[in-house]
């Protein structure tokens, strides 16, 4: 993940970033019936990651109008959540560093 989109990004060339797009691909498609291309995969990814930001952002909304979040993620969603850096959730201004993230944190996947 770190070569794709984390702090390493910027030393791998784009050729290194196709190859380890490519291993994915060929792992996704080696366990599922549905064959994705690269760019499929891609914006399959992208959605994925959307969304589960978008479940995180409605959840922080409900705990701080209520105090009691009605959203609940899956643990896929947590996984990918830890994908993002905090402020790129809660926005500038509004991450409190003293706090955990989020409740029931998930391993790092990274």
């Amino acid at each position: 993940f770190s070569k794709l989109y984390g702090p390493l990004k910027s030393s791998v060339s784009s050729s290194e970033r196709a190859a380890i797009w490519h291993a994915i691909c060929n792992r996704v498609n080696s366990c599922y019936a549905r064959s994705r291309d690269m760019e499929d995969l891609k914006k399959k990814w992208r959605d994925i990651r959307q969304r589960a930001k978008a479940n995180e952002a409605q959840r922080q909304k409900e705990l701080q109008e209520s105090g009691v979040a009605k959203t609940q993620l899956s643990e896929i969603e947590l996984m990918v959540l830890d994908t993002f850096h905090p402020v790129s959730i809660a926005g500038v201004g509004t991450q409190d560093t003293s706090m955990p993230r989020r409740e029931g944190k998930s391993e790092s996947i990274h």
